[in-house]
């Protein structure tokens, strides 16, 4: 899924949760943003992060995707829905949310 993409790339990922995949792209060299609803769910991550020593890799913000990506501080260089663009309460909402992944991704990104 992310071949082409190099080892230090910055990632946002939506709906990390407690790091399914956010967890294997750290321990690839990846620059982590994981943004979730649940609070609880990134602390999980953020300790997982830590006890496997990438958690200088991983930062968790909590809150909804729509208003996070759009107050990162840089551009990144990639953003992911893995299995989750569905859960947005409707189609406005995802809408909403591919548009501020593309604000939020660099050129090229």
């Amino acid at each position: 899924m992310f071949e082409g993409v190099p080892a230090g790339a910055s990632v946002v990922e939506c709906g990390a949760g407690t790091g399914l995949y956010t967890l294997p792209l750290a321990r690839a060299g990846y620059s982590m943003t994981a943004v979730d609803l649940s609070a609880s769910s990134l602390g999980e991550l953020r300790d997982a992060a830590e006890r496997e020593g990438v958690g200088g890799l991983v930062e968790c913000l909590p809150g909804d995707f729509r208003t996070v990506a759009r107050e990162l501080d840089e551009p990144v260089d990639v953003v992911t829905f893995i299995k989750v663009l569905h859960h947005f309460p409707d189609h406005d909402a995802m809408r909403e949310a591919i548009a501020a992944a593309w604000a939020a991704l660099r050129p090229g990104g």
